[in-house]
């Protein structure tokens, strides 16, 4: 069962916690190159996380707590040099571990503007529930979001309804119909967390308990006569509006990436360590919003250059670079998916991120010709000659 918790990292308010800075000092002697946070050190940020699992082990034993971890974000985002400073056994340390290294994304800290590795301290909170409420979130593993419901009073003094609503079954939405008798009306959904529910006849009828999960064990069960639709409902302020399953899912996820665009993590262009040049672009509109492009630039990583062409979607258009001047991002998955930065442009807009696919040539620079404009794949050693100091 999923942890419903709180993650946050820990930095100079390490006594908060009952913990010493000479700890970290310590645990710093066998690697200088690493940062501690503070005198011009910043701490990583992050910008993606997913909660870990608490495990059936921790379950049985009603055990909940805090995991305190230690660990270093590298100067590239990585995380590595795990060490359990508070742990709770039955398998939650392995288990923050194990979602924190996969699954967690940093962008990475730096000194004095420079990206550096740093060390952190990562507080995972486990909230503790009874057996009886982890085995009711088990039996119960749909989720339903009720959208629009009708009742009147029957003569058994219970409640005769019918409405819409969607069903979500792992990662997947259906919309559906449905009509129900109840003893407590129910009313319609709200925030994203959804009604837990399963099936108790696959495909026709749904029992749904509760109105939060937290309540799950404290409301009665109703049953719900369910005729599932190829579509989604949406709730569009004047009356419910369908949507195909598939397109659906597709408007979701282009939703989803053009409110991270037009939403950066952070306003400092310190924790995009890359230095990126776009050569040529092309944009078009897109049905849903924001632009989806396309075009060659180059990246600096490191002490190399190395040619990219991307496609991208996008909250607005990056323009290409004029001389000497460059967008900062960082590679979310090295050579292949290339988060660009771009600052605020005066009161036009402010700042944006941009999500590049990437096909990367680490052995070639793409030049313009000045006076044609024409792009061109040219040699590392060719861009070195091409920028020799004249004699």
């Amino acid at each position: 069962m999923k942890l419903h918790g709180t993650f946050r990292p820990i930095t100079s308010w390490l006594l908060a916690l009952g913990l010493s800075l000479h700890f970290l000092v310590g645990g710093i002697a066998a690697q200088e190159s690493v940062k501690i946070i503070g005198e011009g050190v910043k701490p990583p940020l992050l910008i993606h996380e997913v909660k870990p699992y608490r495990t059936e082990e921790s379950v049985r034993a009603e055990i909940g707590g805090i995991v305190l971890l230690q660990l270093i974000v590298r100067k590239d985002g990585s995380m590595d040099s795990f060490k359990v400073v508070k742990g709770l056994g039955y398998g939650l340390e392995e288990s923050a571990i194990r979602t924190i290294a996969d699954k967690w994304r940093f962008k990475p800290g730096t000194y004095n503007g420079v990206p550096v590795d740093v060390m952190i301290m990562i507080e995972v909170t486990y909230v503790l529930r009874s057996p009886e409420e982890e085995a009711m979130l088990r039996e119960y593993p749909l989720r339903v979001h009720i959208l629009q419901t009708s009742w009147t009073s029957n003569d058994a003094g219970g409640s005769v309804g019918n409405g819409y609503g969607n069903l979500k079954e792992a990662e997947s939405y259906r919309g559906f119909v449905f009509t129900s008798t109840c003893d407590k009306r129910f009313s319609v959904t709200k925030g994203y967390e959804g009604v837990p529910a399963k099936w108790t006849q696959s495909g026709s009828r749904l029992e749904i308990v509760g109105s939060r999960i937290a309540d799950i064990l404290k409301n009665k069960k109703c049953e719900l006569k369910v005729s599932m639709q190829d579509s989604i409902y949406e709730n569009m302020g004047e009356g419910l509006i369908t949507d195909a399953v598939q397109r659906f899912h597709a408007m979701e996820y282009v939703r989803k990436k053009l409110e991270r665009s037009a939403h950066p993590g952070t306003m400092n262009p310190d924790y995009y360590p890359l230095e990126i040049t776009l050569v040529r672009t092309s944009w078009e509109s897109n049905a849903l919003g924001g632009y989806r492009g396309q075009g060659q630039g180059n990246v600096r990583d490191g002490d190399r250059i190395l040619a990219f062409d991307f496609t991208t979607l996008c909250s607005d258009r990056l323009q290409a670079n004029l001389e000497g001047i460059f967008y900062k991002g960082y590679w979310e998955q090295k050579h292949t998916q290339l988060l660009v930065w771009s600052p605020p442009l005066g009161g036009i807009r402010p700042a944006i991120e941009c999500e590049l696919d990437t096909n990367t040539k680490p052995d070639f620079i793409y030049e313009k010709d000045p006076g044609s404009g024409v792009v061109n794949a040219v040699t590392q050693e060719e861009h070195k000659k091409m920028h020799a100091p004249a004699n």
